[in-house]
């Protein structure tokens, strides 16, 4: 073994992966790290993750991540199962075994959300370049006896694809941008508040986005009212008669549409908004 292990990137495993790749046992920052470096590659692998329960709610915790994730569980690009297995951290592919010494999160990189997922560096140790067949045997075997995880986050694309249908394509690339940013940024805004101010930007109808955040699994109405509450406390948005007060709700009364506070309303960008949010 090295003293001075090589520092390359997600993107080089992934090149030299074949088709299929393992990962077993690696950090929530290094899951998160993955999930970005699949979205993005051209020609991912079948990527099988193999990691303890919690160790996947942490790195799916952020809704970006979950619910990149999930797009990727529905085209097959990933596959995640649950292990207790105290194995150190390593990867296998036809190119070889290889162990993760270091990953950096996502979010202690300096940038904007333009981060190239796939080039975060990491320390990789490479086996002696042979194909390791026996353990591709082993983990194939392995799989078929595990529990898949199950992810409950509802996959980016229709989330992005619901917002443009029910509003249009600009509140759809706000929101997909306000999304990123609370992830990519540690943000003290919660995932919940971005729908909300995007509603505010936009000045739609609180009721609309109740329908839309339903509809797409993104959230509860619930939900969404507690997110709200913050916000006009904070005294960032507030809410106004709808300029159509004759379409009603279901319970008969007026619709309210969400809008920006006097002191919020020059800010047309959701970053700056979101980072306002305490």
């Amino acid at each position: 073994m090295s003293s001075a292990p090589p520092t390359e990137s997600l993107n080089d495993i992934l090149d030299t992966a074949g088709d299929t790749l393992y990962g077993l046992n690696h950090h929530p920052s290094t899951i998160q790290a993955l999930v970005e470096a699949l979205a993005n590659h051209e020609t991912p692998p079948t990527t099988h993750l193999l990691a303890k329960k919690r160790t996947f709610n942490d790195a799916f915790d952020p809704f970006w991540v979950g619910a990149t994730a999930s797009d990727l569980i529905a085209t097959d690009t990933l596959h995640c199962h649950l292990s207790e297995s105290g194995h150190a951290p390593i990867f296998v592919s036809d190119a070889g075994i290889e162990s993760v010494v270091f990953a950096t999160p996502i979010t202690e990189l300096p940038g904007t959300d333009s981060v190239d997922a796939a080039n975060i560096p990491i320390v990789r140790i490479t086996g002696n370049g042979e194909t390791p067949s026996e353990a591709l045997d082993v983990l194939s075997e392995v799989i078929t006896e595990t529990e898949p995880y199950e992810l409950y986050t509802p996959p980016l694309s229709d989330t992005l694809d619901a917002m443009e249908n029910h509003f249009n394509t600009e509140i759809r690339e706000t929101f997909r941008r306000g999304i990123k940013h609370v992830y990519l940024h540690d943000s003290q805004a919660d995932y919940v508040y971005v729908p909300t101010l995007v509603a505010a930007m936009y000045d739609l109808q609180y009721y609309d986005l109740g329908l839309w955040a339903e509809m797409s699994e993104f959230s509860s109405k619930t939900t969404l009212s507690r997110a709200k509450t913050p916000l006009e406390e904070q005294d960032i948005i507030t809410t106004e008669p709808s300029e159509t007060p004759q379409r009603r709700t279901p319970q008969g009364r007026p619709r309210q549409k969400l809008t920006l506070t006097e002191e919020y309303t020059p800010i047309d960008d959701i970053t700056t908004l979101l980072d306002s949010v305490e």
